[in-house]
């Protein structure tokens, strides 16, 4: 199967992504405010704001590029010397109300040979429709190798890992020498449901309500890595990030079920999407190849990583009241990140986040 407009639009009313309707562009996905925003975070499908490009948060709700490090990237806090947040979902929304105004947004595919025409098509929705604001345009580029879409199917594998209740994370930090997994998929120890770890930095401003809570649960950690084309091997790429001894399992993802008898034969797993239009996995190979040291390691520095996405749930005002009562200075990152690391977990959520 071709990620293309048609198959989009039944991978995500199949999978209760949103449901297919008709508008005066052709058809589209209708959804959420949510999971609109959560899409535009994790792929560069872009709210209409203007004739020339689709405004998107790809990439932006990061905080670390290393794990075992704690250094702060620019992404939802400040890298410039001040403790502050910068896009956090809050600062974001402040700043582009629409993303929660109304109940409902539009994502529509658009198939494109080129910028050029790809803005005419913004430029007419922009024009014609006062509501302008309500659509996001998922970018389909035929001009590139497999459309450009793996961003999109990093995003699908994910939602397939939540709704069997993990917690999942794409293009994941482990260590510069080691690659960017495009996606992780590890055991649900902070949630009562399946959940995107940029989801955490997201419960105020979306007024969402999640049982948050640590769990005593065994810690398990699969990565996984994304090609739109199926002839694309990625046997290497697993392979080095099996070789950090982090994970226990690796699979890969394809938008397509044309290798998933080869993957049976030699009992690997396969995140793939089903003539069906349904997603599907292949959960076949039984080796570990985790070093408990080394995950034990790992899952100290994840769980002060998280609370990094949990604390940006306040704003900028209640960050400096924190500063104050713990006598941070605004410019200490060192002694703010040594604070957050101190925070039990569960008195993080009942103090900050509920």
């Amino acid at each position: 199967m071709i990620l293309n407009k048609e198959s989009i639009l039944n991978i995500f009313q199949n999978n209760n992504l949103g449901k297919i309707i008709e508008t005066d562009f052709g058809k589209a996905i209708e959804t959420d405010n949510y999971n609109a925003f959560l899409l535009s975070c994790l792929t560069e499908t872009g709210y209409v704001t203007n004739k020339s490009y689709g405004l998107n948060f790809y990439g932006l709700l990061k905080v670390f590029n290393s794990a075992y490090k704690y250094s702060l990237i620019a992404g939802i806090y400040n890298n410039q010397g001040n403790i502050e947040f910068k896009f956090n979902p809050n600062n974001i929304i402040k700043k582009y109300p629409f993303i929660i105004e109304g109940k409902k947004k539009i994502i529509l595919p658009i198939e494109f040979e080129n910028e050029k025409e790809f803005r005419e098509i913004l430029a007419k929705i922009y024009e014609n429709d006062q509501n302008h604001l309500d659509y996001l345009i998922l970018r389909i580029d035929t001009s590139k190798k497999g459309f450009g879409l793996e961003n999109l199917l990093e995003y699908f594998c994910s939602e397939f890992f939540k709704s069997k209740n993990f917690l999942t994370e794409t293009q994941v930090p482990i260590s510069h020498g080691s690659g960017v997994p495009d996606i992780c998929a590890f055991s649900n120890i902070v949630s009562d449901k399946g959940i995107n770890i940029i989801e955490l930095s997201m419960i105020t401003a979306f007024k969402k309500e999640f049982n948050l809570a640590k769990k005593n649960i065994i810690f398990q950690n699969n990565v996984g890595e994304a090609k739109a084309l199926s002839s694309i091997d990625v046997t290497k790429r697993l392979k080095k990030y099996l070789n950090t001894k982090l994970f226990d399992k690796s699979f890969t993802l394809y938008p397509d079920d044309k290798k998933e008898s080869f993957y049976r034969k030699e009992k690997k797993n396969l995140f793939f999407i089903n003539e069906n239009y349904d997603f599907s996995y292949l959960d076949l190979d039984t080796n570990v190849s985790s070093d408990e040291t080394i995950k034990n390691e790992y899952l100290k520095w994840f769980m002060n990583y998280l609370k990094f996405y949990l604390f940006s749930n306040l704003t900028n005002d209640q960050l400096k009241s924190f500063l104050d009562i713990n006598k941070i200075r605004y410019n200490d990152i060192k002694k703010f990140i040594e604070k957050i690391c101190q925070i039990d977990i569960d008195n993080l959520v009942n103090d900050y986040v509920r």
